[in-house]
């Protein structure tokens, strides 16, 4: 239940060969109080860059996760997302792309 955890959205994924995708979350309860006060303060503007990505608007997807980069530089998930607003970006997606990453590995 998310009203009892402060939580972020991470991603959407599919394990290879699987129809349906689960949601990764992460419990920011979990992390020091500073860092889970920063990123509960980036979470409006870390949000709105998801929305930007999953509707392919890369550039704009990039802004926003670039100024959650500038507050919380070594988020690994930030950073995960600025290189695939870089690399999709100069790709042709389908019309149906829905942002969820196929794993290939375990």
């Amino acid at each position: 239940n998310t009203e009892w955890f402060s939580i972020r959205v991470i991603d959407k994924v599919a394990v290879m060969g699987k129809a349906e995708s689960v949601t990764v979350v992460e419990i920011l309860d979990g992390e020091d109080t500073e860092l889970k006060e920063l990123k509960l303060q980036e979470l409006e503007t870390y949000e709105s860059a998801r929305q930007h990505y999953l509707q392919k608007s890369f550039n704009e997807a990039r802004d926003g996760f670039a100024r959650v980069k500038e507050s919380l530089p070594d988020d690994k998930v930030v950073s995960t997302y600025l290189e695939r607003c870089s690399h999709y970006k100069e790709l042709d997606l389908p019309e149906d792309w829905d942002g969820v990453e196929v794993l290939t590995s375990k």
